[in-house]
Order: C-alpha cells, then structure tokens, then sequence
C-alpha cells in the first residue's frame, strides 16, 4: 500500500503546489481563466491504481476539466465579485444530471421542493436566527450539519419527505458536495510578502510532513488526517509566534462577528464562513500544540507536534526567510503583529491553508477505494471552534441526525 499512499501525497502536493506557484507568480496582475491550467495539467494526471475506482477519479478530473474549458470558451476573466456564484450555480446542475440518471429520484426531488413550501416556519426561524447572529460564527455551506448552515435546514426538511432514504442522502449531498471544485480568483491580498510566505511555509510543512510518514502510514485515511492536521498546526505556530493562539483568536472573531451583525445586517449569509473555517483550522492547530508544548515542558529541543501519531515538521516555518523576519515589514524595533495580521487577511480566505487541494485530491483517492461507502453526508460532528471556546449552540446541531 505504499505505493498507494505516495501517489495519492504526490498527486496532493502537485496539485496545491499549482495553485500556490501560479498564485507567487501571477500575484497582483490582471486575472486571466487560462492562468488555472496549471491546476488543470497536474489534475490530469491522477490515475487509479488497481485497487482504485477508476469511474470516481475521472468524475473528477473531468469535473475540473469541463470547468476549465466552459469558463475559458464564455469569459477571458471573471471579476472578483462574481467569483462566489461561478462556485453556488453548480449544485442545480448537479441536481439535473441526478434526475436524467434516475427518473425516481426527480419524483423525489419534487416532493422536496413542495416539503421546502410547507416549511416556512422553519425557515423563517432560521433566516431571523442568521439574522440577528444568534449562532455566533457559521458556514452557510458547511459540509457539516453545523447550526447556522444550509445542510443543517435542509436535513430537517428532507426528514419530514416520504422519499427512499438513499433519495434524502443525494439531496443533502447534492448540497453540501456537489460544488465539484471552487474558484479563488486574483489573489491580489497575496501581494503582501508575508501573507504569500505563510501560504508557502504551511503547503512546505504539509510536503515534508506526509513525505517523512509515508513508511509508517496504516490507512488511507491517516494521510488525509495527517495532512489537514499538519497545515492546522503550522498555522497555529506562525499565530503563536506574534505571541496568538487559537482560544484569543476565536474570542476576538466571535466577538466581532456579534458588532458586525449589528453594523451590516443586510450582510451576506457568508459573510464569515472562511472566518469559521480559520478558527476551525487553527483551534484543531492549538489541541496539538498544546500538548507538544506541555510535552517540551522546560526542556530544550524541537517543539513537534503530533498529529494521529505522527510527527509535524515545522522546521520550514524556521526556515522560511520572511516569515522569520518580520522586522524588514514594519517598523523594526516593533514588529510583533506583523504575522498575525498577514493572517488576519487569511482569515477571510484560508483556503490553501486547510487546504482545498489537497483535500479535494486526497477525497477523491479515498472515494475511489470505497466506491460503495458513501462519504456524505457527513454524520460526525466537526468539533466547531467558537462552539467549543464561546458559543452554547451544541443542542441546535444535526450531526447525529444527519440522513
């Protein structure tokens, strides 16, 4: 199985390293479609092995290839502002190739959408809940049934249908998965030397990580754990060295997002989704670092955090000359918020810090060698930051009651 998990950390890594290189490369420039087919070339290059699904990772090559070809045939570029639909229009697609595949699901699907007419009531609760912030910081989209997303409504309307239950799965997962890909266009913010150094040194953290444990690896599974679970923790370490952590950080978002609710309530529903996803991100960071430190106590030696087992390289945050020079962007004598803020910027974009590339690569091989086990939705519940350090909202979750 080793050769399994080289290809599927290879196939990841190439595929962030294609964002991340084209973004240093192109950062500050007019965007153009044809700038993302160096994502498209590494994507093309994905194979089953012979234990593997081949029908699962063609979904997903072809997936990218048919967004990329579309997009380049109607547009040269796509302004900023435009960027979220480009992502939110493909679920109806989705939806209509589900119905011309299985005439009984489109019975179904119309029996759903008449539930969502009977369910104003619950819908309204909800839309006055977002409204007014009631659930402190959420992810409208959230893969997870987390309070505050769209998943979570639709799983409790979707239970009410008389529908087969696999019907209800493929609706809720139509939702919550059906994105296919999603788009981050002109990466003007990664200007900022620091903002693009963190990028560089969580993706060189996640590569030297998964490279050192592959001999070691038991499952596929521990590849994906490991590889979210070390860019956590590289986040968290660069935040911790402007002296932040993950329980300040997700006090101060939190809490701002309850000011912001009361300055924008005609704000977008996803307005601090990425915000959420950060604090997730960092706050899973801080559970490993914590006890590395604790670990370390007063010894000397090299802080290494362990993520399932595993050990977590942050030698290339050490080694990263920016980051470790934060004097050269600020006045030097006080250059103590300069990563912190360069972060602050991720905040609202943390996406090849989670990352998305690697973790839509990694699914899609995981996917391909249990093409029978459906991987959504998603009963489990997501450990959710401000719900853990702020906010009392557990009781208005449906990860347990996940269809």
């Amino acid at each position: 199985m080793v050769e399994l998990y080289e290809k599927m950390v290879q196939e990841a890594m190439m595929a962030q390293k294609a964002d991340v290189e084209t973004v240093k490369n192109k950062r500050g420039t007019p965007f153009h479609i044809k700038a993302t087919k160096a994502y498209l070339d590494v994507v093309q290059k994905m194979e089953a092995t012979a234990e593997q699904s081949e029908s699962v990772i063609n979904l997903h090559v072809n997936s990218v290839k048919a967004h990329y070809h579309i997009l380049d045939s109607l547009t040269d570029t796509i302004r900023p502002e435009d960027d979220p639909f480009v992502e939110h229009y493909q679920t109806p697609v989705v939806l209509e190739i589900l119905c011309d595949e299985d005439p009984e699901f489109e019975g179904s699907l119309s029996k759903f959408i008449e539930a969502i007419g009977k369910a104003e009531a619950l819908i309204g609760k909800e839309v006055v809940r977002r409204y007014g912030g009631f659930y402190g910081p959420t992810c409208v989209v959230d893969f997870a049934l987390m309070p505050g997303s769209t998943s979570n409504t639709i799983n409790r309307i979707v239970k009410t249908v008389d529908i087969p239950l696999k019907h209800k799965q493929a609706i809720l997962s139509a939702k919550s998965w059906g994105t296919n890909t999603s788009y981050g266009i002109g990466e003007v913010f990664c200007k900022d030397d620091v903002t693009m150094a963190i990028i560089e040194a969580t993706t060189d953290v996640m590569d030297s990580t998964l490279k050192q444990a592959l001999p070691d690896f038991k499952s596929e599974y521990e590849v994906l754990s490991l590889a979210t679970g070390s860019s956590a923790c590289a986040v968290e370490y660069i935040l911790e060295l402007d002296g932040f952590n993950a329980p300040t950080v997700v006090d101060l978002l939190t809490k701002r997002l309850h000011n912001y609710v009361q300055l924008y309530p005609t704000r977008g529903a996803a307005a601090e989704l990425h915000n959420s996803d950060f604090m997730d991100m960092i706050y899973r960071g801080w559970g490993h670092l914590d006890q590395a430190r604790k670990a370390l106590n007063g010894s000397s030696g090299t802080l290494t955090p362990k993520v399932a087992g595993f050990k977590v390289d942050l030698e290339p945050v050490h080694q990263n000359e920016v980051i470790m020079n934060p004097q050269r962007y600020t006045y030097p004598a006080c250059a103590i918020t300069v990563r912190f803020s360069s972060l602050m910027r991720l905040a609202d974009y943390p996406c090849l810090l989670t990352s998305e590339p690697v973790t839509a690569t990694l699914m899609t091989n995981i996917i391909a060698l249990h093409k029978e086990s459906p991987a959504s939705p998603a009963r489990t519940c997501k450990n959710c930051a401000a719900a853990s350090l702020v906010d009392f909202r557990h009781n208005h979750c449906q990860w347990k009651e996940a269809v």
